[in-house]
C-alpha cells in the first residue's frame, strides 16, 4: 500500500495540469480530422495528385546522389555525371516496359502452374505418410489455394492477349514516371543548391531541428544506400542459384528475391518458401541442393554481408521490423510497407532528440 502511494505521488509530480491539456488538444485533433474527413481527404488527394511528381522526382534524385557523387569522386564532370546515370536509368525502364514485363506475363502462367502442382506433391506426400481426419481439413485448404491460384493464371493469358490494350490504360502512369524522371533530372542538377537552401531553412528554426533533420537524413541516406547494395548481391546470388539448379522461373525469383529486401525477414522468407514451392517437381537432388543453398545463403548474408554494408546506426531488431511493416501497412497500404523502416528511423531520431532528450542516436 505504502509503494502503491509513492507510486500515485510521483506520478502526480511527473503529471501536471499542462500535460493533460496537451493530451486532450491532441485528442480533440484526432476526433475533428476524423469527423471532417469527407471534406479534407478530397482536398488532400487533389494536393498529392499535384505533387505526386514533384515527390516521386525528390526521392528518385535523393536515391541516385549518391551514385552521381561517386562519380564526381572518379573525376567524371557534374553533368556528365547526371547525364551517364540517367540514361542508364532509362535504358533500365526501357528494357523493363518492351522486354522484361511481356516475358513475366508470360511466364506468369507456368509459375502458377508450378505453385500448384508444388502444393499438390506437398498434399499428397503428407497424404501418403499420414491417414486421418485432419487430411479432410487439409485438403480443403489445398484445394480452395489451388482454385484461387487456378483463377489468377486463367487472368494472366487475358492480358498477354490485351497487351497493347494494357500498355493505353497505363500511359497515365508511364506519364507520370518520365515526369517525375525529368523533375528528378532538374532538381539532381540543383541539388547543391536544394541541399543549402533546406540546410539554411532548418537552422533558421532552431540548431537542434537542424542536428535532428540531418541526423534523419544520414541514417535514412545510409539505409537507402546499404539497400541498394543489399538488393543487387542478391539479386547476383539468387539469380545464379536458381539458374544453376535448373528452376525454370529462375529469373523471376531472383528479381522478386532482390525486391523482397524493402520488406525485411518477411519478404524474403516468403519468396524462398515459393522458390522451393515452385521447384518440387525438380529431381530430389535438385531440390535438396536448393534447400541446403537457400539455408547456407541466407546465414551468409544475415551474419556476413549484411553487417558488412549497414551501418551500426541503421541497424533495426525483428520485432522493431516487423512492428514498423504492420504499422505501415495497416495505415498506407503498400507505399506503408515500402516507407515502413525509413519512417521508424526517422521517429527513433525525433523521439531520442525531443522526447529523451539524448544527442546522440
Amino acid at each position: 500500500m505504502h509503494n502503491l502511494q509513492d507510486y500515485i505521488k510521483r506520478l502526480q509530480e511527473k503529471v501536471s495540469i499542462e500535460s493533460l491539456v496537451k493530451v486532450a488538444l491532441a485528442i480533440l485533433i484526432i476526433w475533428l480530422l476524423k469527423e471532417t474527413s469527407s471534406i479534407w481527404k478530397s482536398v488532400f488527394d487533389i494536393l498529392i495528385s499535384i505533387f505526386k511528381p514533384f515527390i516521386i522526382g525528390f526521392a528518385i534524385a535523393y536515391i541516385l546522389h549518391h551514385i552521381i557523387e561517386r562519380l564526381e569522386k572518379w573525376h567524371v564532370h557534374h553533368v556528365a555525371a547526371i547525364a551517364i546515370v540517367y540514361l542508364i536509368l532509362f535504358a533500365f525502364l526501357i528494357w523493363i516496359i518492351s522486354i522484361l514485363l511481356p516475358m513475366l506475363i508470360t511466364r506468369g502462367s507456368s509459375f502458377i502452374n508450378s505453385i500448384i502442382e508444388g502444393l499438390n506433391h506437398v498434399f499428397e506426400s503428407y497424404n501418403d505418410l499420414v491417414s486421418n481426419d485432419s487430411n479432410k481439413i487439409l485438403k480443403e485448404i489445398v484445394d480452395n489455394l489451388v482454385n484461387a491460384l487456378t483463377n489468377l493464371r486463367g487472368v494472366l493469358p487475358d492480358l498477354s492477349k490485351s497487351l497493347p490494350s494494357f500498355i493505353n490504360n497505363t500511359l497515365s502512369t508511364i506519364t507520370t514516371i518520365v515526369i517525375s524522371i525529368v523533375i528528378s533530372i532538374f532538381m539532381s542538377l540543383s541539388w547543391d543548391r536544394i541541399h543549402n537552401g533546406v540546410k539554411s531553412f532548418c537552422k533558421s528554426i532552431s540548431e537542434r531541428f537542424f542536428q535532428c533533420v540531418w541526423k534523419i537524413h544520414d541514417e535514412v541516406d545510409e539505409y537507402l544506400h546499404s539497400l541498394l547494395i543489399i538488393m543487387c548481391i542478391r539479386f547476383v546470388e539468387y539469380t545464379l542459384l536458381y539458374l544453376l539448379v535448373g528452376h525454370p522461373d529462375w529469373l523471376i525469383l531472383g528479381i522478386s528475391t532482390a525486391v523482397s529486401q524493402i520488406i525485411p525477414f518477411i519478404g524474403p522468407i516468403s519468396v524462398n518458401i515459393i522458390g522451393i514451392f515452385t521447384a518440387l517437381t525438380l529431381s530430389p537432388i535438385r531440390i535438396a541442393i536448393l534447400v541446403i543453398a537457400i539455408v547456407v545463403l541466407a546465414q551468409v548474408d544475415e551474419y556476413v554481408i549484411a553487417p558488412l554494408v549497414h551501418a551500426k546506426n541503421t541497424k533495426i531488431t525483428p520485432l522493431w521490423s516487423l512492428f514498423s511493416i504492420f504499422t505501415g501497412s495497416a495505415l498506407f497500404g503498400v507505399v506503408g510497407v515500402i516507407i515502413a523502416i525509413p519512417a521508424y528511423l526517422a521517429l527513433r531520431i525525433i523521439l531520442n532528440m525531443y522526447v529523451f532528450r539524448r544527442g546522440d542516436v
